[in-house]
């Protein structure tokens, strides 16, 4: 008999082979490598020629022999067994994948490792054209983390991960772990300026596209730290105006964006530092 694989998954590999005219049925061998031996895995009926071998460990190569047998009178008789047939398990599925801020440009992804696999293919979503593209291939099984960077601030951004195996010059592919977004952050807010006049301070900066909106910090000279003075709930708005100040006194400030994602509020980095003195 000549074996092959029809199909593979990280857990089976289903046999086939070409049917013996006249056999009774058939015996599958699987190779045991802590006896070094061929062992019977199971018998099947001569109108069967295929057979799905399950619960096998992931990425790891397995060997099988078929041979076809006769039954007459009782006794069995047997053909010649094939040769060894070698076929191997796909990875498993990557699991526990995570994707986190790490700052306007970055995003850092990590994932659990898989047993036995070559290495890792990590995918990002392109939301124009709704299909995942390949970002980058790990080609090695101690890498668990790949941060992708040249990213637009503010900005959500989605990915997948699968291992793969290399056996035999062709690779095998486990399925993708669960798909998992984050988003970056705000970019620095530019272009801070102050304006006085009447006791009062007017601040302005440039406007940050898909952000949330914008925290305003004062110097408390007394303290020496920075304390918030507003909030600004809307991207499009793009000064606020301190009233609580003295005339003759100077003031520092600075200003950083903020964006509101699944629940947790992501900050960029503060403006430069603007001083005045306060009309």
């Amino acid at each position: 008999e000549t074996i092959t694989a029809d199909s593979c998954t990280a857990t089976t590999i289903t046999l086939s082979w070409d049917e013996i005219y006249g056999a009774t049925g058939y015996r599958i061998y699987q190779y045991n490598p802590d006896s070094a031996k061929f062992e019977k895995l199971t018998d099947v009926s001569a109108d069967m020629t295929s057979f799905k071998v399950a619960g096998l460990a992931s990425a790891k190569e397995q060997q099988f022999k078929v041979r076809a047998y006769k039954t007459l009178g009782g006794t069995n008789y047997w053909g010649t067994n094939s040769s060894a047939f070698a076929a191997v398990t796909k990875p498993a599925k990557v699991k526990n994948t995570v994707v986190e801020t790490a700052s306007s440009t970055s995003v850092d992804i990590s994932w659990d490792k898989v047993s036995r696999a070559t290495g890792y293919q990590i995918y990002r979503l392109d939301p124009e054209t709704g299909s995942y593209t390949k970002l980058a291939t790990i080609k090695n099984n101690k890498t668990f983390a790949y941060t992708d960077t040249a990213l637009t601030s503010t900005t959500e951004y989605t990915y997948k991960v699968r291992a793969y195996l290399t056996y035999d010059g062709s690779n095998y592919y486990g399925g993708f772990g669960d798909v998992t977004s984050a988003t970056t952050k705000p970019a620095k807010v530019k272009n801070l300026k102050a304006t006085t006049k009447s006791s009062s301070v007017k601040l302005s900066w440039d406007k940050q596209s898909r952000g949330t909106g914008y925290q305003v910090y004062r110097l408390n000279s007394k303290t020496g730290k920075y304390e918030k003075i507003a909030t600004i709930k809307d991207p499009k708005t793009v000064s606020y105006t301190d009233k609580a100040v003295k005339k003759g006194t100077t003031y520092s400030y600075k200003v950083r964006a903020y964006k509101t994602y699944n629940g947790t509020n992501y900050y960029g980095s503060y403006s430069g530092v603007i001083k005045i003195k306060a009309k």
